[in-house]
C-alpha cells in the first residue's frame, strides 16, 4: 500500500470524525481533481491506520444500521504534522496522453486525434475546477465555516492554472499542425 494514501485520511479526520463514506465524499469535493481515492483504497488504509493506532473506529447505530466512525488519535495527529512538515517530493509523472504523442507519426491524424481528444478532456475538467471554486466562494459569501475552504480555493486554482496552460499549449500545437497542413498544399 502506498503510505501517502494515508495522510490524507488522516487530514480529514482531523477535521473531525467521519465514516468511510463521509471520507469518500468530502474527498470528492475538495481534492479529487489532484488525488483520487476509490472506496476499495479508503477501508483498507483506515484498517491500516486503526492497526498503527492513529485513529480510532467506534461503532455506532442509526436506526437500524450500524456504521463505523472514525477519530484521529493523538498519534494520528502527530504523524499528520510529521508528514506535513516534511519537504513533498518531487512524484515521477506518467502521462499516457504524452506517451502517445511520443509515438504518433509526425503531423498524422493519430497526434489530432490525441491533441483534439485531450484538449476536450481539459477543457471539460477546468469547467469542473471553476464550478467546484464557485461553490467554495459561495460558501465563503454565505460565511459557512468550512475548515478546507482556504485550502480548497487553493488547490483549485492551482488545478485552474494547470489546466488552463495544457489548453493553451494543446491549442498552440492544434494550430502549428493546421498550420503545417496549409504550407504542404
Amino acid at each position: 500500500m502506498n503510505e501517502n494514501l494515508l495522510y490524507p485520511i488522516l487530514g480529514f479526520l482531523k477535521m473531525g470524525p467521519k465514516t468511510g463514506y463521509d471520507i469518500k465524499h468530502l474527498s470528492n469535493e475538495t481534492i479529487s481533481h489532484f488525488w483520487k481515492y476509490s472506496f476499495g483504497q479508503i477501508y483498507p488504509c483506515l484498517k491500516k491506520l486503526e492497526q498503527r493506532r492513529l485513529v480510532r473506529k467506534e461503532k455506532i447505530t442509526v436506526g437500524t444500521r450500524a456504521k463505523y466512525v472514525y477519530s484521529i488519535t493523538a498519534g494520528g495527529e502527530k504523524a499528520l504534522e510529521d508528514w506535513l512538515s516534511a519537504k513533498a517530493p518531487n512524484e515521477d509523472i506518467r502521462v499516457p496522453f504524452l506517451l502517445k504523442l511520443f509515438f504518433c507519426s509526425e503531423g498524422g491524424e493519430n497526434l489530432k486525434l490525441q491533441l483534439e481528444s485531450f484538449l476536450d478532456e481539459v477543457e471539460t475538467k477546468i469547467a469542473a475546477l471553476l464550478n467546484v471554486k464557485q461553490g467554495l466562494e459561495d460558501s465563503r459569501n454565505r460565511g459557512d465555516i468550512l475548515e478546507y475552504l482556504d485550502q480548497g480555493l487553493l488547490s483549485v486554482d492551482y488545478g485552474i492554472a494547470v489546466n488552463q496552460a495544457k489548453a493553451s499549449w494543446l491549442k498552440k500545437q492544434l494550430q502549428i499542425l493546421l498550420n503545417l497542413k496549409n504550407k504542404d498544399k
